[in-house]
């Protein structure tokens, strides 16, 4: 299998900037994700006050996981390519 060329993609997540690194094909998934990561990450903030960055990134990820469950997705029928993602927004709030 060839391997896929990657790239280094800046995402703004909360006021802050992420570099993350992903396959050039999945660049405008990246962006997207980000993008509703921000969205519950400031519907978070707006609703709960003066939390901390690290409480509202995990509110925001329990909303987002109940509204894919909601909806059937559950974790086990999630795409691979979602899953891929995920790790690797997950590695970059962590550094």
């Amino acid at each position: 299998m060839p391997k896929t060329q990657s790239t280094a993609v800046d995402v703004g997540i909360l006021g802050r900037t992420y570099r993350v690194k992903c396959a050039a094909d999945e660049v405008g998934a990246l962006q997207a994700a980000a993008r509703r990561v921000d969205r519950a990450m400031r519907e978070v903030q707006s609703a709960g006050g003066a939390l901390s960055v690290d409480r509202i990134a995990v509110m925001a990820a329990l909303n987002i996981a109940n509204g894919h469950l909601a909806e059937g997705d559950g974790e086990e029928d999630a795409g691979p390519q979602l899953q891929r993602l995920t790790a690797k927004l997950d590695g970059a709030l962590e550094s």
